[in-house]
């Protein structure tokens, strides 16, 4: 069988018509599907004059949101929490001569406490990952909005407990 270009070109061409239409056929039969069961779209919490704002984890990028959240107007923070006493303590050294005097949390469940404050409306998680889940969805359940800086979960039940708790 000889080739030349015209055949490579019907068969290219065919071939591609073939997959275009077998990928639409797929992609209409997953939309029949698909049933929204949630959706937070559309969804605003009340307006706050003041945010205070609790931190969990001060190692590697808490200090730095931990900066940025000084700066906001209308924030105040008012907890900062990691098992590394060190750690904590050069973030809270960072605020000395700002409006900004949090309490310091140093046990390994502390996180807790944080998440339990009446007077604390934000939770900022900046642990390892596979922590957030659990942490955010605790912090939720204390009637904390929560801000995850990582992917907040790693397996969709850790997604599932996430939206159904928001």
């Amino acid at each position: 069988m000889t080739s030349n270009r015209r055949t490579f070109l019907k068969s290219t061409g065919i071939a591609g018509i073939g997959l275009a239409a077998a990928t639409r056929l797929m992609a209409a039969s997953l939309e029949k599907k698909h049933v929204q069961r949630f959706n937070m779209s559309g969804y605003a919490a009340p307006p706050l004059e003041k945010v205070r704002v609790g931190i969990i984890g001060m190692g590697q990028r808490g200090p730095g949101h931990m900066g940025t959240m000084r700066l906001i107007e209308g924030v105040e923070i008012k907890a900062l929490c990691d098992i590394r006493p060190d750690k904590v303590n050069a973030a809270k050294k960072k605020l000395e001569g700002t409006r900004h005097n949090p309490d310091v949390y140093t046990g390994a469940e502390d996180w807790k406490k944080v998440c339990e404050r009446e007077d604390i409306d934000l939770i900022i998680v900046t642990t390892p990952w596979y922590m957030h889940a659990m942490m955010s969805v605790y912090a939720m359940k204390q009637g904390k909005h929560v801000a995850s800086e990582v992917p907040a979960a790693g397996t969709l039940e850790e997604c599932l407990q996430l939206v159904e708790t928001a």
